[in-house]
């Protein structure tokens, strides 16, 4: 799970960085006390006029998770062209949750998101399954009286699962190797090098343009033929928790806030 885990974290990270990259280091060393925004940085921005440069790709990668789709199911090469009609469509839907929000809710900005209708799929689900609840298990009430394991329990059976304490600990270094699905569906060879506590380095090999994103535990980069990149705070923030070397026995310690809330199914288990 942990490896699993790890592996999505590094290709969020990764597009983040193909997709600053290709932009040709358009974010140059000027002024350190006012951020350019978006339209400064990128070309055609229309609809995040104003928002700052370091949080465009955040953006970006938010509304492919909410859709559960990739940069190419909007975007061609090169990004700033209109030729699909889900680019557009998706600049009619962004403004419009701008205007939910701003008209409505008291004006909190991020009450309502891509997310809150997509759930994870390109078209929403405007009206519930007849005959099932979908915020309920079916088989939650065969069970409803009994305890819940506690947070603790969780986690110790999850240690045991993935070889118990001290197998963990006894792992210095890793290396994993095979491919990652790109934006375009191509699948391009990918090599990750992790040492504890939490030092990596993953090596993309485009044809002709290989990429190195590394992260010694306090500073990152990113490296392609054009030159070396510093990761933003947001970027860093992500691998800094991500890229923990033991993280299937620091949970408690990364995450401070967690609770068991319920039982639901996954394939034919319950957990």
């Amino acid at each position: 799970m942990k490896h699993i885990r790890l592996l999505f974290v590094i290709l969020f990270v990764t597009i983040i960085i193909i997709v600053k990259l290709s932009a040709g280091n358009a974010q140059t060393t000027g002024s350190a006390t006012q951020e350019k925004t978006a339209e400064q940085v990128y070309k055609n921005i229309q609809v995040f006029k104003g928002l700052p440069a370091s949080q465009f790709d955040s953006v970006m990668a938010f509304i492919s998770g909410s859709l559960g789709v990739k940069c190419n199911y909007c975007h061609v090469n090169p990004f700033e062209k209109d030729d699909k009609p889900t680019k557009q469509t998706a600049r009619k839907m962004i403004q419009m949750v701008f205007d939910l929000n701003k008209g409505s809710f008291n004006g909190q900005g991020t009450t309502v998101t891509c997310y809150t209708c997509h759930r994870g799929q390109p078209l929403p689900v405007s009206v519930p399954a007849v005959g099932q609840n979908l915020w309920q298990p079916a088989n939650t009430k065969k069970r409803e009286d009994a305890p819940l394991p506690s947070v603790d329990q969780i986690l110790d059976r999850y240690v045991e699962a993935v070889g118990g304490k001290t197998a963990i600990e006894h792992v210095t270094s890793r290396v994993l190797k095979g491919s990652r699905i790109g934006a375009d569906g191509v699948l391009v060879p990918e090599e990750v090098y992790a040492k504890a506590p939490n030092k990596l380095l993953v090596i993309t090999s485009y044809p002709n343009a290989p990429i190195r994103v590394g992260f010694n535990g306090t500073e990152g980069w990113a490296q392609n033929s054009r030159g070396t990149n510093s990761l933003n705070k947001d970027q860093l923030m992500q691998l800094r928790f991500e890229t923990e070397f033991y993280q299937p026995i620091r949970l408690k310690d990364i995450y401070s806030k967690l609770a068991v809330t319920t039982r639901t199914t996954i394939g034919d288990h319950e957990a």
